[in-house]
């Protein structure tokens, strides 16, 4: 098993819902919910230069533009939805999942996502944008 297959099992072990690595070294992880983790790491972060891979708990649209937005290659998911996959694929990033759903329901459970319905038909940037525009500001201010 590669260190990427075994990072996974053992993110997917962690408390944690995001970490990113390079060369074979975790440089972030957070245990905060929904695309929050991601928004801080483009935040806060300068992209390495070299690759990344990405491990995150749930992957929908609006991750897959952010995670577009970094060097990455390979994302680890336990839960993707249909539209992220498409929006990966366009992007080169290749998506390990153990399950597929048609879209990510929000956390009531009653209906999409908030982040997945404002995504659709946007670009990564677009979505940023719009994130960084959104009163009150749905996570902050991205980089």
């Amino acid at each position: 098993m590669d260190y990427s297959r075994k990072s996974f099992h053992l993110f997917l072990a962690s408390k944690d819902t995001l970490w990113i690595s390079r060369q074979d070294s975790i440089i972030y992880r957070s245990e905060k919910k929904g695309i929050a983790p991601l928004v801080d790491y483009l935040a806060g972060h300068q992209p390495p230069g070299e690759d990344v891979v990405v491990y995150d708990r749930v992957v929908g649209n609006a991750a897959a533009l952010l995670i577009g937005k970094l060097p990455c290659k390979v994302v680890y998911t336990y839960t993707v939805s249909e539209i992220a996959l498409k929006t990966m694929t366009a992007a080169e990033i290749d998506c390990h999942y153990t399950n597929v759903t048609p879209h990510i329901i929000n956390r009531t459970g009653d209906g999409m996502c908030p982040f997945e319905k404002a995504s659709m038909g946007k670009s990564a940037d677009e979505f940023l944008k719009f994130l960084r525009t959104s009163q009150p500001p749905a996570l902050g201010t991205p980089a």
